[in-house]
Parts: structure tokens; sequence; C-alpha cells
């Protein structure tokens, strides 16, 4: 298992050399592995308030459900404000999916934030009777093989 595994990362690797979202992501990896615990803490925490602020902003569910005491929040008080949001499970997932969808139309040019790149849908296996949906972008598929293979 672990040569088939150890194969298909190689062959990865080599297909998707020259992808920028994955070379970029692999370098992030590794610098990131490289930093101090304090330099990572801050990485995560800007991460992290730069999603929340991305999906308040372009995601009607989350526009319609965030706390009024944190519509302006620093990086400082992200911890705060993830704390007192409501949490997400599969009922909200398949209630308000298309609520949570971010479109790429609905972005607005030069607005900051990473791009969106061509979006699909993958669902769960359905175990529970109903299939859960969610979105995703080819960047992320990238992103996350990339954070495997580095791995």
């Amino acid at each position: 298992m672990m040569k088939k595994r150890h194969l298909r990362s190689v062959l990865y690797r080599g297909c998707n050399a020259g992808r920028r979202t994955y070379q970029g992501a692999l370098r992030e990896a590794a610098a990131f592995v490289a930093c101090s615990p304090d330099r990572a803490e801050r990485i995560l925490t800007d991460k992290l308030w730069r999603y929340l602020r991305y999906c308040r902003k372009y995601s009607r569910y989350w526009r319609e459900r965030w706390p009024r005491e944190a519509e302006a929040f620093s990086p400082a008080e992200v911890r705060d404000v993830l704390a007192i949001l409501p949490a997400i499970g599969k009922e909200e997932l398949r209630e308000s999916g298309e609520d949570l969808h971010i479109r790429p139309v609905a972005r607005s040019r030069g607005d900051g934030f990473a791009a969106t790149g061509r979006q699909y849908q993958t669902a769960s296996g359905g175990s529970t009777g109903v299939p859960t949906v969610v979105w995703q972008d080819v960047h992320w598929a990238e992103t996350n093989r990339a954070a495997l293979d580095f791995a």
C-alpha cells in the first residue's frame, strides 16, 4: 500500500509540475513547517481572518447569520468571532447549501481574495439516506493534493 501511495504522489507531482496553484501550495507548505510556532500561529490566524471576511462578504448564509458584535473584527479577535458563529452540520449543509455556495460571478474583480476556479459539486455517499452536497473549486483540489504530497 505504501508503494502505491508513494507512486501516486510522485505521478501527481510530475503531472502537475507546471500548475501554479499546486506548486504554490507545495512552497507554502514547506515555508509553513519551517517557520517558528509563533509565526505559524500568525499565519493561521491571518488566513482564518481573511476567510471569515470572505464568507461574510460573499455568502448569503453567513451575511444573514453574522453576529452584529462581530461586524468589524481584527485578526486578534478571530477566535472570539469563531466562538460566536453558529455551527454548521449536515442538516445546515443540506438545507442551506445554495446560500452557502459562493459563486464566482458574485465576486468583485480585484477584491483582494484568492481567485475562484471552475467549481464542481462533491456529495457524500448518503449513508443517512440523503447525500450532503458541497461545492469546491479546482484550486481546492490542487491545494489539498499538494498538502497530501508534502506530508
